[in-house]
Order: structure tokens, then sequence, then C-alpha cells
């Protein structure tokens, strides 16, 4: 069972960058300070960063391939699969 209240939205691109945004789930509030960790299927972290006041951390990848993300501040703490296959597809969306 999982019970946070660090919200984790991650995008990445062509680029071989990362970002995460961390957000406060009760407030919708930018969380500054939290650890973002990237790690590969044999659970290696490959990448990590720290949000800053905006709540957004950059990571950069360069050719590796992620498979989770974790994000955690004190006793808080969130993961995201984002594996190959894993991501939302916009097709459907008005975007």
């Amino acid at each position: 069972m999982l019970a946070t209240d660090l919200g984790l939205v991650v995008k990445s691109g062509q680029t071989g960058e990362m970002i995460a945004l961390v957000h406060n789930l009760p407030s919708a509030a930018p969380v500054a300070g939290v650890s973002v960790e990237a790690y590969n299927f044999q659970g290696r972290v490959i990448a990590s960063a720290v949000t800053g006041v905006d709540g957004v951390a950059v990571m950069d990848l360069g050719i590796a391939r992620p498979w989770y993300v974790k994000a955690s501040a004190d006793t808080q703490r969130t993961w995201l699969r984002v594996s190959p296959g894993s991501e939302l597809s916009t097709s459907s969306f008005d975007v």
C-alpha cells in the first residue's frame, strides 16, 4: 500500500533529458528539496536530481532508458513506472 502526499509527473523527449514535477497532493503546491532518482530495469540509479522551489528536477539520462522514477522527501515516497510502452498516449486528446 502506498500513502503519500507527493504527486509526481515525469516528462521526457528525444534529447535525453527527463523533467520531474513534484507537487503536494492536498494543496497542489510545488515541493522543493525532493530527491528524484531514475532507475533502470536492474534497479540501479541512472540519474538523480533535487527539486528547486518550483518543484522541478531535471535529469540528464544520456542514452540510458529508465524503468521507474522515485521521488522522496522525509518520510514521503512515491514511484512512477516510465518503462517503454507505459506512457500515456495523447492521440485521443484534443492537444
